[in-house]
C-alpha cells in the first residue's frame, strides 16, 4: 500500500510513513514495508496534466483501495498533508438524500457521486 500511495501521489517519505503508522496502529492493515524513494527527484515537479491524471485515478480506479483513493483525492484537491488526513475519523463522514459528505473543519464537502453509493 505504501508503495502504491507513493507512486500515485509522489508524496514525501515522512508523509507516507505517518500514514502507515496510523493505519497499523488502528489495525486497518498489517505491518507494511516502506520503500524509500530516491532523493534524486526531489526537485522535479508534476505538470498540471499529471496532477489531473493522478486525481482521475483516485476518483475512478477501482484497483486502488478506498483508503488510498480518498487520501490521494484529498491531497490533490485540497492540498491537505497526509498527516492531517490520517487524523480524520469516520464521524466526519455522513450521507443524506443529496449525497455523501466529508466535514473538513466545520464545512461539509460533497464527495463525488461515485463515492456516494452505500
Amino acid at each position: 500500500m505504501a508503495r502504491r500511495v507513493a507512486e500515485v501521489l509522489e508524496v514525501p517519505e515522512p508523509t507516507v510513513v505517518a500514514f502507515i503508522q496510523w493505519a497499523v496502529a488502528r489495525r486497518i492493515t498489517g505491518k507494511l514495508v516502506i520503500f524509500r524513494p530516491s532523493r534524486k527527484r526531489s526537485s522535479e515537479f508534476l505538470d498540471e496534466h499529471d496532477l489531473h491524471d493522478q486525481l482521475r485515478h483516485c476518483l475512478n480506479d477501482d484497483t486502488i483501495s478506498w483508503e488510498a483513493r480518498i487520501i490521494g483525492a484529498m491531497v490533490r484537491l485540497y492540498a491537505l498533508p497526509v498527516s492531517r488526513i490520517v487524523a480524520l475519523t469516520t464521524d466526519r463522514f455522513h450521507r443524506d438524500a443529496n449525497g455523501a459528505y466529508l466535514t473538513l473543519d466545520r464545512h461539509p464537502v460533497l464527495l463525488p457521486s461515485s463515492w456516494s453509493a452505500p
